[in-house]
């Protein structure tokens, strides 16, 4: 009958009902069971994950360790090697970066915290310029570099290999013969990173082999302040670096000759008509001479004699400055020409 057959499709569809129910909570506790493997898969690989990044960064802070102990040494027998053109170009860029960044800082206010940073960074730069001086060039060597590590002629033309004492170094003292550990001792700094910093620079110029094999220091001299704010020098044939000059220009074979006196300033004329010039003041002319004289010959010298006494000009406190040049007060040092020294022979 019609109620019978009623009866029989609600029985039929509530069994197609129950049936659905029940594959749905199989589906259910199916998916369940995923999640939770998946859960447990996604937990293993986040500590995998942990593990491999934490072995990472410590081979990556062991690396570090083992760069910055390389970085101090000033020898460069193991870095890349260099060609006498890219070392030139790399030594140019240097140079105007520090005289760019200097010139960036004293257009600023100054305080004894801009001073401490100042300091920190000019000599970071000072030890990679010494330190990328002093790299032997695979296809020419830099006479420069020879010098530097206490080459004479003769020994390179007898293939021997002199270093030790008969190298030369720095001596960090300021113009006020205060050492660069001492003045940066009480610094002011912000950043953890220019403690580092100050020690790595220290270990350079301080704690290496040649530091304490060599007292062969260049430029180790006691300035005479003068009133107009220029310091005054004076130094003979004993002195360490006319004793270098001496040997730099011999392997330059230019032991008997004179700079173009146009590329040297003069206050005295006497250098415009003394034939007959002694080794002492045919050193210091050549000591002095600018960029121009120096072009085609080894500009790196002239980049290193001025890249240090920038370092030692740094050094001073600003206020210090002001104090002794008047000249400082009130102007406005923006140009990087500005922190060039300008070398004048007094006779």
């Amino acid at each position: 009958t019609g109620d019978e057959l009623k009866d029989k499709l609600e029985i039929t569809k509530l069994g197609h009902l129950k049936k659905f129910v029940r594959e749905i909570e199989k589906l259910r506790k199916n998916k369940g069971e995923n999640n939770n493997n998946n859960n447990d898969n996604v937990i293993n690989e986040e500590k995998e994950k942990e593990i491999e990044k934490e072995k990472d960064d410590n081979e990556s802070k062991k690396e570090e360790e083992e760069n910055e102990k390389e970085c101090i040494k000033h020898w460069t027998n193991n870095r890349e090697q260099i060609t006498l053109e890219k070392q030139r170009k790399a030594l140019s860029l240097l140079y105007r970066l520090a005289n760019h960044y200097t010139a960036a800082t004293y257009s600023l206010d100054s305080n004894i915290q801009k001073d401490s940073t100042r300091r920190m960074i000019i000599a970071s730069i000072m030890v990679m310029f010494d330190s990328l001086c002093r790299t032997k060039a695979i296809d020419e060597v830099s006479k420069f570099t020879l010098t530097l590590e206490g080459q004479t002629k003769e020994s390179v033309m007898a293939g021997e290999d002199m270093t030790g004492d008969k190298m030369y170094w720095l001596n960090l003292e300021s113009y006020g013969g205060e050492h660069f550990t001492a003045v940066t001792e009480n610094s002011i700094v912000m950043e953890p990173e220019l403690l580092e910093l100050r020690s790595n620079i220290i270990s350079y110029f301080l704690e290496s082999d040649v530091a304490n094999a060599t007292n062969n220091y260049l430029f180790d001299w006691k300035p005479k302040k003068m009133n107009n704010g220029t310091m005054q020098y004076s130094v003979t044939l004993e002195e360490k670096t006319l004793m270098f000059m001496k040997e730099f220009l011999s392997h330059l074979n230019l032991s008997d000759k004179l700079p173009d006196l146009s590329n040297v300033p003069d206050t005295t004329g006497v250098i415009k008509y003394n034939i007959a010039c002694p080794d002492v003041q045919r050193s210091t002319l050549w000591l002095i001479a600018n960029q121009s004289e120096w072009e085609d010959k080894a500009p790196e010298f002239v980049q290193y004699r001025d890249m240090f006494f920038l370092f030692r000009f740094v050094l001073e406190p600003t206020v210090s400055l002001k104090k002794n040049n008047e000249w400082m007060i009130g102007s406005k040092l923006w140009f990087s020409q500005q922190f060039i020294p300008r070398w004048v022979f007094a006779g």
